[in-house]
């Protein structure tokens, strides 16, 4: 089968590419938290061991991550695209070695490595294939996959429950395998890439000082960056420390752990798409949905443990759920693709690596600061401090999105005739570099004509 042809005038949604994306970072949210309802049983550890399990996975994507995203900006995102399976694949065989917190913690090393190729290469392919205007959505509808963080521990309990980590571990692997397997079939239905546009914007034009990851140092888009740490140390932090307090005060078996984390997961289902939707047809801007939504999301954290009932505490998760879909979505669609599309540049990959430096931090201190404070102090004091940071994010993303003014925005929210005036300042901007460069060549010959009179 042909790939479908590249070009300007593809408006549609790339299915190959967004399923691609949404079944490997499903796989890869999935075995994050698919162990949590088994680990107070089998391993029975601290809080903070505990955590230090789940701030495994993010300390080897961290290292891989700069690799992948030149790797992919070098060879392009389709040679790398078959890699994450693999990487899950054998963490999952990792697993069965034994029961102990060495040999877990490698396999989340390996897994680890798995998600710094997804995030540069996966949804770098996804901004790849799709024209700004609707890149927004293309990306929502990828960050639903997310839903693998709540859907995990359900999975996790009831395999647990049924056979053991036996059951456990060798759904993971079979899960891994077939999901490879998938991604190499729709390999022949990736489309081509789009073209890079013809003339570069004005900012582009007349400040080369952006060249490279100079662009990124930008407060905007690091407060987007640190707004997906956030969320996602949150989203951590919760099925890394809430399953073990539940067992502790409530007794709540395995398989009702992981159903308590499933509302969480439909409700983010819902809002990720919808959030983005929202963005690309101009009614809400990706910075002032994540901002609303971090702020919504920091309350929920910070008195998830504070009602007596463990049935309140599952409401305040299912809550969570909305401030998690829409931060995990907005932020990482104005990180990774519109403030690109903003400045028409398509360093995807370095974009997608940094969104995906963000998220390894926040997946890696999240555990770690819930599981100190708590080891030292209680589980109040543990989620009230995380969620107090979060808050904090959450006050300098509002002044971003009270100040953000993109330099060449999206067509779609442009009036015709700001359209057709920055055109015509393009051609003036490109026409001034080629008399520039001209200008630079005649220098060069006028200098070489001289020094042979002189001779």
């Amino acid at each position: 089968m042909e790939r479908p042809q590249a070009g300007p005038e593809r408006k549609l949604l790339c299915l190959s590419t967004i399923g691609n994306a949404w079944l490997q970072i499903f796989t890869s949210t999935m075995l994050d938290t698919i162990i949590v309802p088994a680990l107070p049983y089998v391993l029975n550890l601290s809080p903070l061991r505990e955590s230090a399990v789940f701030s495994a996975r993010p300390v080897s994507s961290i290292i891989v991550t700069p690799v992948a995203s030149w790797m992919t900006e070098a060879m392009g995102w389709r040679p790398l695209i078959i890699f994450p399976g693999v990487l899950l694949t054998l963490g999952s065989i990792v697993y069965f070695y034994r029961a102990d917190f060495t040999v877990y913690v490698a396999a989340r090393l390996v897994q680890g490595c798995a998600s710094a190729f997804i995030w540069t290469a996966a949804l770098g392919g996804v901004a790849r294939t799709h024209p700004p205007e609707i890149q927004a959505t293309a990306t929502g509808l990828v960050m639903t996959a997310d839903v693998g963080i709540a859907i995990g521990p359900l999975i996790g309990g009831v395999l647990f429950d049924w056979g053991g980590t036996t059951m456990l571990f060798s759904f993971m692997i079979v899960f891994c395998a077939a999901a490879t397997v998938v991604t190499a079939m729709l390999f022949a239905f990736f489309p081509n890439d789009l073209p890079v546009p013809e003339h570069p914007s004005e900012s582009e034009t007349l400040n080369h000082s952006t060249k490279g990851y100079r662009v990124f140092l930008n407060y905007h888009y690091v407060v987007a960056v640190v707004a997906v740490c956030c969320i996602y140390a949150f989203a951590t932090a919760l099925p890394a420390l809430l399953p073990l307090y539940w067992h502790r005060k409530f007794g709540l078996s395995a398989t009702l752990t992981g159903l308590l984390f499933s509302p969480n997961a439909f409700i983010k289902v819902v809002v990720s798409p919808v959030a983005t939707l929202l963005s690309d047809f101009g009614l809400a801007t990706l910075t002032g949905q994540y901002s609303i939504g971090l702020l919504f999301a920091s309350v929920c954290l910070a008195f998830i443990v504070t009602p007596p009932d463990w049935r309140l505490q599952a409401f305040l998760l299912t809550l969570f759920g909305i401030g998690f879909g829409t931060v995990d979505t907005c932020a990482t669609a104005f990180a990774g693709s519109k403030f690109l599309a903003d400045r028409r540049r398509t360093d995807y990959g370095m974009s997608y690596g940094l969104v995906e430096q963000g998220f390894n931090v926040g997946v890696l201190l999240g555990p770690l600061i819930v599981g100190g404070l708590t080891e030292w102090t209680n589980y109040h004091t543990g989620f009230m401090t995380l969620g107090a940071v979060g808050a904090l994010v959450a006050v300098m993303a509002v002044v971003s999105w009270k100040t953000y003014r993109p330099p060449y925005p999206s067509p779609r929210h442009v009036s015709a005739g700001e359209q057709m005036l920055r055109r015509e300042q393009d051609q003036l901007a490109a026409a001034l570099l080629r008399g520039e460069e001209r200008g630079q060549q005649g220098r060069v010959v006028a200098s070489q004509v001289s020094s042979v009179c002189l001779s």
